[in-house]
């Protein structure tokens, strides 16, 4: 999700790096939901490449955290119309007794009746999702390659940016809630405001446009919804950051905790007491980008971070796990001690350098697993499995099947290990 061309693409339907050059990512494929949506070229004919670079955060270092693809691809089609994509049906305000058969799979994971202990309160299992930006294909990907599917999926919304706009940019499709009711998934929505002015926002501009329906479609939905509000705000790629140009003069981070806060507001006031509030900033490497923009514990339910292991498709050496991850999720834990979800993560696959080092993204998957269980407010971890364009390099797969020790990895140290069979609170 950076100095966003105006012309930008939101994901829909189901189920996030200190500064480098940009990577915005966008395929604009399957035509989606009135945001942009990136699958891999080989499962979607048409894309869009967004290539122009996005301005780096005051004191971003050039070398370690580009803008994830989840948001750099998704996110920014903002200001544009489109139809829903093939299948989609819109969702609608009642709701009805639904069956919900499983779907049949190949694999069958272990089975565990031990509860999620958010908060830090000693050993627990982890909730385990994907992400995808048009899950059609790449859903239908997963489940075939992995042959089960995990306890919750992560896609992306756009808000509407005019009345118009609003009957094709819900906050979710009838068919996305189908879905994940069938499947038996919990939804993690990834919805963003684009190029709309925070101070807008906060002066209650959208609220009849964009908020008004979404609390109508949250308040029928049969389930908790998790709303991933504005992710990687603390990045100056995403288009809703203060610093970025697509923002009028004036915003700053208190600008968007007020933003944040009037949208949690008008949900509340409306009644609204099935959605979890998702408050996902970028890794930053530890370098004090995020408490600026926190909302508050009374306006926050869980926290967030989103980090890639990019290596030589940014320049950069490869990165663990915990070099990742560690910095940032030391940062977050002095801002809050509310629950955090690793909302989007992957790794490259190593080139013949790093492969003869000995690194691997089999390896890293395995670090991944063994390194989450010892942060003790972790309590859910999402892949994001989805080519997607690198700026600057081309197109890089970061899903779980991109090599065959890379499948065995995630189906050894992920699916089938009971360390992550813990389920979103």
């Amino acid at each position: 999700m950076a100095a966003a061309p105006s012309d930008r693409s939101h994901p829909v339907k189901r189920p996030s790096r200190t500064g480098r050059p940009s990577l915005l990512v966008l395929f604009l494929a399957v035509q989606v939901l009135g945001i942009g949506v990136a699958t891999s070229a080989g499962l979607v004919a048409h894309h869009t490449v967004l290539s122009q670079p996005a301005p780096r955060p005051p004191g971003s270092s050039a070398t370690q955290h580009p803008p994830s693809p989840g948001l750099a691809a998704a996110a920014h089609v903002y200001g544009q119309r489109h139809l829903p994509p093939a299948g989609h049906t819109p969702a609608t305000t009642t709701t009805t007794a639904k069956a919900k058969p499983k779907t049949t799979t190949t694999t069958t994971r272990p089975t565990t009746t031990t509860p999620v202990a958010p908060g830090g309160q000693g050993p627990h299992p982890l909730a385990l999702g994907f992400a995808v930006f048009q899950p059609t294909a790449q859903f239908q990907n997963y489940q075939s390659v992995v042959g089960t599917l995990p306890d919750f999926l992560e896609w992306y919304q756009s808000w509407p940016t005019s009345a118009a706009d609003s009957a094709m940019a819900p906050l979710y499709w009838g068919s996305q809630e189908q879905l994940v009711e069938a499947d038996h998934l919990t939804p993690l929505i990834s919805w963003g405001t684009g190029t709309i002015p925070l101070s807008s926002i906060v002066a209650g501009a959208d609220d009849a446009i964009a908020l008004g329906p979404a609390v109508a479609l949250a308040k029928s939905y049969p389930g908790t919804l998790y709303i991933r509000l504005d992710w990687e705000m603390n990045g100056a790629w995403a288009p809703y950051s203060p610093n970025n140009s697509d923002q009028p003069q004036g915003e700053t981070p208190a600008t968007f905790v007020a933003m944040w806060q009037h949208v949690v507001n008008y949900f509340r006031v409306a009644g609204v007491t099935n959605v979890r509030w998702v408050w996902s900033p970028n890794v930053d490497g530890g370098t004090g980008t995020m408490a600026a923009y926190y909302p508050g514990d009374a306006y926050v339910d869980d926290v967030a971070l989103d980090g890639y292991n990019y290596a030589y498709t940014q320049g950069a050496e490869w990165q663990t796990p915990q070099q990742i991850f560690g910095a940032s999720y030391a940062e977050l834990e002095s801002i809050t001690h509310k629950p955090v979800i690793i909302a989007e993560t992957s790794s490259v696959e190593a080139n013949t350098t790093e492969a003869s080092a000995g690194l691997s993204k089999a390896l890293w998957i395995q670090q991944l697993s063994s390194y989450l269980p010892t942060l003790s407010n972790v309590i859910a971890v999402c892949w994001f499995h989805q080519p997607a364009l690198v700026n600057g390099y081309g197109t890089v797969d970061f899903g779980v099947d991109t090599s065959s020790a890379a499948l065995n990895a995630w189906e050894q140290y992920f699916v089938m290990n009971p360390e992550y069979l813990g389920k979103l609170p």
